[in-house]
């Protein structure tokens, strides 16, 4: 069996999402289930500048254990390049007496058009990410 090639992570950009506070919808099988509304943000780096669209959401999973499952989609505007589609799924575990993560980590998916922006849709992504106050700050980098 030949050995195949670790993968490579190569810096890609920082995505700043605002949030609004999350909305419990409550115990579903016993898990709590709540909505995060996106409310805009931004992206910088490797050539990328856009803006992330309000009107997006975060529906996000709380185990009995802490950990918290995320599920956002939300639109990323790059002016005349078009509109992007990210959906980010993630794990993120919160100290109890902090208010900054220990882990928080995720992969995203692009839905791009065709042009400048075509690679997003041709690769995978790997976010690592902080949450402060009504902003998640995700590094984001694409695995080579």
């Amino acid at each position: 069996m030949s050995e195949a090639a670790p993968p490579v992570l190569a810096p890609v950009a920082t995505i700043r999402v605002q949030v609004a506070s999350a909305n419990s919808l409550g115990a579903l099988q016993g898990r709590e289930r709540r909505f995060v509304p996106i409310l805009g943000g931004s992206i910088e780096g490797a050539g990328l500048r856009g803006a992330v669209l309000p009107g997006g959401s975060d529906i996000q999973l709380l185990r009995p254990d802490g950990l918290l499952e995320i599920n956002a989609r939300y639109v990323i505007d790059f002016g005349p390049d078009g509109q992007v589609m990210a959906h980010h799924r993630a794990l993120r575990r919160m100290p109890p007496d902090t208010g900054g993560a220990v882990y928080f980590r995720g992969t995203l998916a692009f839905e791009a058009p065709e042009g400048r922006l075509a690679w997003l849709n041709e690769s995978i992504f790997i976010a690592s990410g902080q949450r402060r106050d009504q902003q998640v700050e995700l590094a984001l980098f694409r695995v080579v």
